[in-house]
């Protein structure tokens, strides 16, 4: 906090460049502090554009049980392991920096620099964050098709992507469709896990003719998507033509 001296003020302009790494390091527990006093008169934690470049940032490609949202009730907890299981938090979808940008504008700051500052922070470590990722999970995160639409945005930088995993998600057959869209543009990818998604038929024969062209897919897991057996058959059948050494599960 101001003021600082000197040697501060230094130190504090050295932890800058480096104050993404807190937050996306795989290894980093991060803390949500989404509550405030009661009769507190100031921006709330989702109106500050802080909180929210660290709680994106924080569920990059963290694991999904180490972003904790410790504003939620405590008063059940009796130890930590009790506030590790009452408190995970829903990962936000990645956005892209462009849609970042648009959002983060919307927030309050208490100096107007401090947004492009943040902006200009998240590309970085967006990009490094995202871009080298071979594998990403989003399963059990509750995404729903519109927010499927933000991830096949973000897919797009994840050329190196090997698995992803969005398994337990309702993201329908609108969703499906946005994912199929991204997959052309994963090369690399070898497993793709979204059981349970409320697929249907369209959704799922939609992300099989999106890896059509995908030479290293081993593994396609569309198991649990109110897919009837001569359906799921039949879309078998395609991708096992395609792909004659891999696997697949549809149902």
């Amino acid at each position: 906090q101001e003021p600082r001296t000197e040697e501060q003020q230094a130190s504090f302009g050295r932890a800058l460049d480096s104050v993404d790494l807190w937050y996306a390091h795989q290894m980093t527990w991060v803390w949500l502090l989404t509550s405030t006093p009661s009769g507190t008169i100031q921006p709330t934690y989702h109106e500050r554009g802080w909180p929210y470049f660290e709680r994106l940032v924080g569920g990059l490609h963290s694991h999904y049980d180490m972003l904790l949202d410790i504003g939620r009730p405590l008063e059940s907890c009796s130890d930590y392991s009790d506030i590790r299981e009452s408190c995970i938090a829903s990962r936000c979808v990645p956005l892209t920096p462009d849609a970042f940008r648009t959002e983060l504008a919307s927030k309050v700051f208490a100096r107007s620099e401090e947004c492009e500052f943040l902006a200009e922070r998240y590309v970085h470590t967006f990009a490094v964050t995202i871009g080298p990722a071979e594998s990403l999970c989003y399963a059990n995160t509750g995404l729903s098709a519109a927010e499927a639409k933000l991830l096949a945005d973000a897919l797009g930088w994840c050329t190196r992507l090997l698995v992803l995993s969005l398994d337990g998600n309702d993201l329908g057959p609108e969703g499906a469709l946005a994912i199929a869209a991204a997959l052309p543009g994963l090369p690399q990818l070898q497993g793709l896990y979204a059981n349970r998604c409320g697929l249907q038929r369209g959704g799922a024969a939609a992300i099989i003719d999106g890896v059509k062209e995908t030479r290293r897919i081993g593994g396609m897991y569309l198991s649990s998507n109110d897919i009837s057996e001569d359906d799921a058959a039949a879309l078998e059948d395609v991708f096992l033509h395609r792909h004659p050494r891999s696997v697949i599960h549809v149902s």
